[in-house]
């Protein structure tokens, strides 16, 4: 059966796994991918830039332009970094975008790693991020494998703007000594839906 003009067209879904991903730690010169892959996420900004964790995320090759009509970044959880005694209670991560980005998972340091000021721990004056969504996450409720993950239509509209080659950034905000998050990275899982993954759907 074939239809002709006017009729719409089938909507596609296409899911899209980044290039390269790590994080970065404050007051570290390694990220210790090689013997911790893992994209953590950990403020705890009163103790330090010792214990402040930022995930990155390159994706490259999933040019869309304007037929993308939603975009939903998945995160898999693979447990909760926290210390006897820490608060459990909502966590909000905070995603940036940025166009671009020539960097390597194996190199990538607090000191080199892009679109970063090594001297902040906010990333909200940072020149040239876009916040494109905030997440909340119940450290309280929140168990291996959950799937985290947002729609927010920034995100979409951030990608049909720049639909070659992107890198995320995956802060958060939270008090003295509350957890942390830590999420399967590609290298972590021989299990492909515990990756994280960019889910396209066209129009």
């Amino acid at each position: 059966m074939s239809f002709g003009a006017g009729h719409p067209a089938f909507a596609a879904t296409e899911t899209v796994y980044p290039a390269e991903d790590s994080y970065i730690q404050g007051g570290s010169r390694s990220t210790e991918t090689a013997e911790f892959p893992a994209l953590v996420v950990a403020a705890r900004s009163l103790d330090g830039f010792g214990s402040v964790r930022k995930s990155y995320l390159l994706f490259d090759s999933f040019t869309k332009g304007e037929d993308l009509r939603e975009a939903t970044l998945e995160l898999v959880l693979s447990s909760i970094v926290a210390n006897d005694g820490d608060p459990r209670g909502p966590i909000e991560l905070l995603l940036y975008g940025v166009p671009g980005g020539e960097w390597s998972e194996t190199t990538i340091t607090w000191d080199s790693a892009p679109f970063h000021d090594r001297n902040s721990i906010s990333d909200e004056e940072t020149k040239g991020l876009e916040l494109l969504a905030r997440i909340t996450v119940d450290t309280q409720s929140a168990v291996e494998d959950d799937v985290v993950k947002t729609n927010d239509p920034r995100l979409a509209e951030f990608l049909r703007k720049h639909p070659d080659r992107v890198t995320f950034l995956l802060t958060c905000v939270a008090g003295k000594k509350q957890p942390g998050l830590m999420f399967f990275d590609s290298d972590g899982t021989a299990r492909l839906e515990r990756r994280p993954r960019l889910v396209l759907q066209t129009k």
